[in-house]
């Protein structure tokens, strides 16, 4: 053992450059105990103790230095008790335990825990925390080997300081390392696939930092209970305000994995969840993204908080986002503001209910009805029995095919992920189709008027076709059929609630002479020319206009109701190439039956 009381040794590369090569070695069994002396270690100097140092009482070690405590045989550690004080921006290499009771002032000093043979604390006898600089974690080992353990107590770095973690695990059991220094680059480590470095704890335990921009954060959440695991965590606040956010990873079941808010959520992640907590102080939002292996944990696209806003129940963070990187995947909800609750998993997002565009009735027996909802994914819709689904199973919109009973429209979507939504209902009355009808007054002569009287019940509209291609809207229509023939016509009749039925009657037109009074040839395209109404007139026949006085002003063989006025006889006394408005007397003779009809014809124009 070396202890030092009555002088204050100042161990500088310049006092022992030769006798000590730039390091002190120092072999007692095997203890450096610093009670009441002050030690100061110059910048440059490599002390190494081969077991463990001791500062103590009054004890003052200022280490602008290097200083490595190891021992072949028992690891080393680092004890400072009483009211001693360790300070200076010096380097500390540590093989085994950092046990601090009293004053550790780190000023701009890297510790490093480099075993790799035995588990490290990071500990205390009095719950005093240790803010590190620099907190540097090396060493080989695995397993236990591997972990630098927080024990009895918390620990952080400064404002300014890093946490470099390498390949190893940072446990701190129930205890939080605090990483003050508000820097993105403020935690560091390796990140090869399946040998990455990460902070572990469990209870109340946590990884907690210090943040002050709208960057994203690193949290390199992990756990070696049971299956080893690195998920981790990035935060991004929306404002550049000052805030703490911590996280850690639970490597086990959730609770109630059976209390799903279906809403939001049909399925959880069974294997692990997170803790993500903001200061209770503080109200700033940030989007929250969770890292996760996709062969070994299974798919998933959303995130869930336990107990908030349903209590007991994992309620969905709606509108969450997946995206793929080359090893990994992450969810990420971004702008969320509700920390209530920091129990928050991996989920399967339930879609969201579709929104049915709903029709209040539908007419009887009526096909073809189309019924669409909003949302994406795939639709299952369901009818009433006796209903038809015609089309659009599976789509957003469907056509079907009702009959005269009412009932229910439902429908819900299922997701690429399998989920379903909840289910949308809509109640469809059914309106009963409008009475049709009507009855006819006619003589069955061609050129002659036809009345049609309406006979429906609860119209609002009507629609004629009278088979010769022509129409009417009007509730009592008149039309004269200019060809015999026999005819089909159809009355359409729509109510108030749009639902239409039909009636049809046949008429049938006998072929008859129609000779009309008169007409109008003044060019406006209407009856411009003398219309004979007839299957006579595609026969033989012969057809002349007298005017007043007996002169012949116009002759025709096979007249086909060209004739427009004009004098086509050879009569100088008529002097004019069409003859002018008046009455005109006509002969047309058939050689169908010889037979002649005569009358008079007023012209105008």
């Amino acid at each position: 053992m070396i202890t030092n009381c009555s002088f204050t040794p100042r161990l500088s590369a310049n006092l022992f450059v030769v006798t000590l090569m730039f390091y002190l070695k120092v072999f007692a069994q095997p203890i450096v105990f610093n009670q009441c002396s002050t030690v100061v270690i110059s910048p440059g100097l490599l002390v190494m103790v081969n077991g463990d140092v001791w500062n103590t009482a009054s004890g003052n070690i200022v280490n602008n230095g290097t200083v490595t405590i190891a021992n072949s045989g028992n690891l080393g550690s680092l004890y400072l008790k009483g009211n001693s004080v360790l300070s200076g921006s010096g380097l500390y290499r540590v093989e085994q335990d950092w046990e601090n009771d009293a004053t550790f002032i780190a000023d701009t000093s890297t510790v490093e825990l480099f075993s790799s043979t035995a588990q490290q604390f990071i500990t205390s006898t009095n719950n005093t925390p240790t803010t590190f600089h620099n907190l540097h974690l090396t060493g080989l080992g695995a397993g236990n080997a591997r972990k630098k353990s927080l024990k009895s107590t918390n620990a952080g770095v400064d404002a300014t300081g890093v946490l470099i973690i390498s390949d190893r695990e940072l446990d701190t059991d129930t205890n939080t390392f605090y990483v003050n220094n508000p820097s993105v680059s403020a935690i560091m480590n390796a990140t090869v696939f399946g040998n990455e470095g990460f902070v572990s704890s469990i209870g109340n335990g946590s990884l907690s930092r210090v943040v002050n921009s709208t960057s994203t954060y690193f949290y390199p959440t992990g756990s070696s209970l049971g299956t080893t695991r690195y998920r981790p965590v990035f935060v991004t606040p929306s404002t550049s305000l000052a805030d703490t956010f911590s996280a850690r990873l639970v490597n086990a079941l959730p609770t109630n994995t059976n209390k799903l808010d279906t809403a939001t959520v049909c399925g959880i992640n069974l294997h692990f969840f997170h803790k993500v907590k903001r200061a209770a102080s503080f109200t700033t939002s940030a989007a929250v993204e969770i890292y996760y292996d996709q062969i070994a944990d299974g798919n998933w696209d959303g995130i869930a908080q336990w107990n908030t806003p349903l209590v007991s129940y994992w309620n969905g963070l709606v509108g969450a986002t997946n995206n793929a990187f080359t090893n990994y995947s992450s969810v990420k909800k971004a702008n969320w503001n509700n920390f209530s609750n920091d129990s928050m998993v991996l989920s399967k997002e339930s879609p969201v209910a579709p929104s049915i565009a709903c029709i209040d009735s539908i007419c009887a027996n009526k096909a073809g009805n189309s019924i669409s909802a909003s949302g994406s994914g795939t639709f299952v819709w369901a009818t009433p029995s006796g209903t038809q689904i015609s089309s659009g199973q599976g789509t957003s919109t469907i056509l079907v095919d009702w009959n005269n009973s009412p009932g229910p429209i439902s429908v819900y979507q299922v997701a690429a992920n399998g989920c379903k939504s909840a289910v949308s209902v809509c109640n469809i009355s059914v309106a009963s189709l409008p009475q049709a009808g009507f009855a006819v007054s006619s003589s069955g002569d061609m050129g002659t008027v036809n009345s049609f009287i309406d006979q429906s019940q609860s119209v609002v509209s009507w629609q004629w076709s009278f088979g010769d291609g022509s129409t009417s809207q009007e509730s009592n229509p008149v039309h004269m059929f200019e060809e015999p023939g026999t005819y089909s016509v159809l009355q359409t009749v729509t109510n108030a609630y749009g639902c239409s039925n039909s009636f049809s009657e046949t008429i049938v037109i006998k072929d008859s002479l129609f000779i009309p009074s008169g007409f109008s040839p003044n060019g406006d395209g209407i009856n411009d020319t003398f219309v004979i109404r007839s299957a006579f007139k595609n026969l033989e026949n012969t057809f002349e206009v007298y005017n007043r006085w007996g002169d012949l002003v116009y002759t025709l063989d096979n007249y086909r109701n060209q004739w427009d006025g004009s004098v086509n006889v050879s009569n100088p006394a008529l002097g004019n190439d069409k003859v002018v408005s008046g009455t005109y007397f006509y002969v047309f003779t058939t050689k169908y039956d010889n037979k002649s009809y005569k009358g008079y014809l007023e012209l105008r124009y």
